[in-house]
C-alpha cells in the first residue's frame, strides 16, 4: 500500500518536522475498512520503517477528501538525541 504514497515534509525547526502523507483512496481501502486514528498511527510507522526514519510521530490526525480520492495524514515527527525508535 505504500506505494504510490505522496510525502510532503516541512520543517519547522531543529527537532520538528511537519510530514503529510497523501494516500489514493483505492490503495487505502485494500488494506483498512474504516478511516480512523489507530489506522493512520500503522501508516505513518510503517511509512516510517520503509524509510529507516528514527522520528517520533505525534498528533496523528486523518482525513478522507472524497472529491480528490484522497487519504491525507498528517502528524509531527520529533527528532531527540538521534535515539533508535522502536515500533510496535
Amino acid at each position: 500500500m505504500l506505494n504510490g504514497v505522496v510525502e510532503i515534509r516541512e520543517r519547522k525547526n531543529n527537532n520538528l518536522y511537519n510530514l503529510t502523507l497523501e494516500i489514493p483512496d483505492k490503495r487505502y481501502f485494500e488494506v483498512y475498512e474504516d478511516i480512523n486514528e489507530e489506522n493512520a498511527l500503522d501508516i505513518v510507522n510503517r511509512y516510517l520503517i520503509s524509510k529507516q526514519d528514527d522520528a517520533r510521530p505525534q498528533n496523528i490526525k486523518i482525513k478522507y477528501d472524497q472529491n480528490s480520492h484522497l487519504i491525507r495524514l498528517t502528524t509531527d515527527l520529533y527528532y531527540l538525541g538521534n535515539d533508535h525508535t522502536d515500533y510496535n
